[in-house]
């Protein structure tokens, strides 16, 4: 009987931003989503849905040392301080740039990058491009 076989499908679950950020206020007081270390943000960053998505995974997977995090979190401006040794990092601005690392589009190309290099030099009039 078909109805009794079981499948080995496994659902996946879209990353919710909203989701994340109360994990990240369960973790936290709530009122200040602040984390005072590296290592307090990476193990925040374990519970969050946008860690186990797969294309985040490969853009952050040569990230092994704190190091490496640091530069990350530098790099979307989450440290509160600009001596990153004794400052707070703000999770709020991680999950961000986790979900932009994620989910990022680059921009459309405009009508004009699109055309061939032969009809912009010359062989199609500039009026006749949108």
């Amino acid at each position: 009987n078909d109805s009794k076989k079981s499948t080995n499908m496994t659902a996946i679950k879209t990353p919710s931003f909203s989701f994340d950020l109360e994990q990240i206020k369960s973790a936290t007081d709530g009122s200040k989503l602040i984390a005072t270390s590296v290592k307090e943000v990476r193990r925040i960053m374990v519970s969050w849905d946008v860690n186990k998505c797969a294309v985040f995974q490969s853009r952050t997977r040569a990230f092994r040392t704190d190091e490496d995090w640091t530069l990350f979190f530098v790099s979307c401006g989450a440290f509160v301080d600009d001596d990153i040794s004794k400052s707070e990092i703000d999770l709020k601005k991680v999950l961000d740039h986790c979900y932009n690392l994620a989910f990022h589009m680059p921009s459309s190309p405009t009508a004009r990058s699109r055309i061939s290099p032969t009809l912009r030099n010359g062989l199609i009039s500039d009026a006749l491009c949108i």
